[in-house]
């Protein structure tokens, strides 16, 4: 939906949207890509994500598919992607190029992942697998934009962050024990005597640049959107103001890191406020709806991941606690 909304068609870029049957394709196309990923991460994973207790609902480990059951998969997912675009778009060099680069990036992330010594690599991957996918949705709707590619490289720096900090501290304990390397435990992330997390300056410091660089972004795309009208100052106010939310969040997590749960519970709502900033930018080119519509393709995954259900259930039921105490 990014990738839409900051493409060059006129009628996306006012806000009214794309045929119908044009965003329907798409995002097929960015739902069978993104599951290529998973599943070959899955795959390639498997045998230390069978040590993780956190990993215990995945589908392999869990046992609810077997590995050659994956692959196939895996192969019908990429087929079926490329089918959709070329039947409704017919061949498109610039486009072709951005998803097949993408999956090459996707790929790559998952062959090397945890296993070399240069884990910001793996995250880099990573970032231009999710970056190109913006970049290909926007040259099928008109081209790309000066605003695609701030999306693209505020997405990009979004995933390195998640993925080699967040990610990687969520990881910790089982990857120590198994030698996984990521961009975390290269930075020296261990932990504590008390089970709390030891985050030595280079970490820190490497998690603060990509929020920071994150914000630098967000930023040159507010001032850089045309003041047509009070809602769109608005949209660029509030793109300013999610990147200074997610900046607090950030500060506020790593003051949290001694209590592990509350620690786990500040990342994922850093790592919601830190997205935020790209919904507005989807907004300012490509008008309210499609900052909506962005937000909703970002939340709706979220709803099947147990993770974020049990950590918001859990901070619900902390609210609640204080509301009554407070009340009574």
């Amino acid at each position: 939906m990014v990738g839409v909304a900051t493409g060059a068609d006129s009628n996306a870029r006012q806000g009214v949207g794309v045929f119908s049957t044009t965003l329907g394709v798409l995002l097929i196309v960015g739902l069978f890509y993104h599951a290529v990923a998973f599943a070959l991460n899955e795959i390639i994973d498997l045998p230390i994500d069978r040590t993780n207790p956190g990993r215990t609902h995945a589908v392999l480990v869990s046992g609810r598919a077997n590995v050659p059951g994956a692959w196939v998969a895996v192969c019908g997912f990429a087929v079926v992607s490329y089918s959709f675009d070329l039947v409704r778009f017919g061949y498109g060099t610039v486009a072709l190029c951005c998803l097949t680069g993408g999956y090459v990036a996707l790929i790559g992330y998952d062959l090397l992942t945890k296993r070399s010594r240069w884990p910001v690599a793996h995250d880099l991957l990573l970032a231009l697998g999710c970056a190109a996918l913006v970049c290909y949705a926007a040259e099928r709707t008109g081209g790309l934009t000066s605003y695609t590619l701030l999306a693209s490289t505020y997405v990009a720096l979004f995933v390195v962050l998640v993925n080699g900090v967040h990610g990687g501290l969520r990881d910790l304990h089982n990857d120590l024990r198994h030698s996984g390397i990521t961009t975390a435990s290269a930075l020296g992330a261990r932990i504590g005597e008390g089970g709390g997390l030891l985050l030595p300056r280079p970490l820190v410091a490497y998690a603060w640049a990509l929020n920071s660089a994150m914000v630098v972004v967000a930023v040159v795309a507010a001032l850089s959107a045309p003041a047509v009208d009070g809602g769109q100052s608005v949209v660029a106010g509030g793109a300013i103001i999610a990147s200074a939310g997610g900046i607090i969040a950030l500060a506020h997590g790593l003051r949290c890191r001694q209590d592990l749960m509350r620690f786990r519970r500040i990342g994922l709502a850093h790592m919601l406020v830190a997205y935020s900033p790209v919904m507005f930018i989807a907004a300012l080119d490509g008008g309210w709806r499609m900052g909506v519509a962005a937000a909703v393709v970002m939340m709706a995954p979220l709803a099947t991941n147990p993770r974020f259900r049990s950590a918001w259930g859990a901070s619900l039921a902390k609210a609640r606690r204080r509301v009554r105490t407070h009340t009574n």
